[in-house]
């Protein structure tokens, strides 16, 4: 898959977007089949200084995320890449 290799992909965006202080807000709309994240970009986020990531979907590598001492709050965990069902399209969009 050519998003694996893009650097400028919208969850990636997402992600390097966060500055210090900030909680990382990933709207889902609810599907929580396919994954908005992983431990490799959640592991980027308090390197950033960010406060937290959450989300109303679900996070890949639950064991891993279990141990990181950083909030991460998804409302389920699943095995499947957001890049099998759907991918992120907007970055510094309200959620309303």
């Amino acid at each position: 898959m050519s998003a694996l290799n893009d650097y400028d992909h919208p969850q990636r965006r997402a992600v390097e977007s966060v500055k210090p202080g900030q909680t990382l807000v990933m709207d889902r709309q609810g599907v929580g089949r396919a994954t908005a994240a992983g431990d490799i970009l959640i592991t980027r986020l308090p390197r950033l200084g960010a406060a937290a990531i959450i989300t109303d979907g679900s996070f890949r590598d639950s064991p891993s995320l279990r141990d990181l001492e950083f909030c991460n709050f998804p409302a389920n965990v699943s095995a499947m890449t957001n890049l099998a069902l759907h991918n992120a399209v907007d970055v510094q969009v309200p959620i309303g």
